[in-house]
């Protein structure tokens, strides 16, 4: 069942790309429930959204468009997240979304945020 939530989820999401189309969790729980007949609750729908390859700020959840997005994101997580859990919600990200990385020749460093060249 988490599977086709995973799914919908996606589904309402793919018209929510970038932060300013960012949608509220309740809009979206609504959507669900309304658009196909399955009722999710907020703590339900947190822990789904929490391994899908998306961002949240204060407005809501998006598909993050940018390498700048995921780093506000990866702001707007650090005062509430151990270093290693936002690392986990960022691989998810890069991991679908690999155009989001920083660039062909930086790497984001894994606790700090800050940027490191990588050399061959």
């Amino acid at each position: 069942m988490n599977e086709i939530i995973r799914m919908r989820i996606m589904q309402v999401l793919a018209s929510h790309r970038g932060r300013e189309n960012a949608i509220p969790r309740r809009e979206l729980a609504e959507k669900i429930n309304r658009r196909f007949a399955m009722f999710i609750d907020d703590r339900k729908l947190r822990a789904i959204y929490s391994t899908l390859p998306v961002a949240s700020c204060e407005d809501g959840i998006f598909i993050p468009r940018t390498p700048e997005e995921l780093q506000k994101y990866r702001e707007y997580l650090r005062p509430h997240m151990a270093p290693e859990k936002v690392q986990a919600r960022i691989t998810i990200l890069l991991t679908t979304w690999p155009n989001l990385a920083a660039g062909p020749a930086v790497q984001l460093e894994m606790f700090d945020g800050s940027r490191a060249e990588v050399r061959p």
